[in-house]
């Protein structure tokens, strides 16, 4: 489940979506991406869908983990299904593609 309230203090909003890692297991201020606590991390498909249809004009940046242990009818549900999910809000709006 996503955090709501750590959804409404954001207006640029950096997604983590992962099954099982931290934020701080991938990334670090170093990398240039921000603080580890800038991210709101997902961790399942219908919880990125939401996110995405709720909140698509203030998303940022996206970090996609690949195997994300999601199945719904027998189809895997994963970090590329994400993206591509992504992208066709992004053809749908005419929006850039996030980060």
């Amino acid at each position: 489940m996503v955090d709501s309230e750590k959804l409404s203090i954001f207006v640029i909003m950096k997604i983590f979506l992962d099954d099982l890692r931290t934020v701080g297991m991938s990334h670090n201020p170093l990398k240039g991406l921000g603080n580890v606590t800038d991210f709101v991390i997902v961790r399942n498909d219908e919880d990125f869908i939401n996110l995405v249809d709720k909140h698509f004009n203030e998303i940022e940046l996206v970090s996609f983990d690949h195997d994300l242990a999601c199945f719904r009818d027998g189809v895997e549900f994963t970090g590329k299904t994400a993206c591509e999910y992504l992208i066709d809000k992004c053809l749908e709006t005419g929006k850039r593609f996030p980060d």
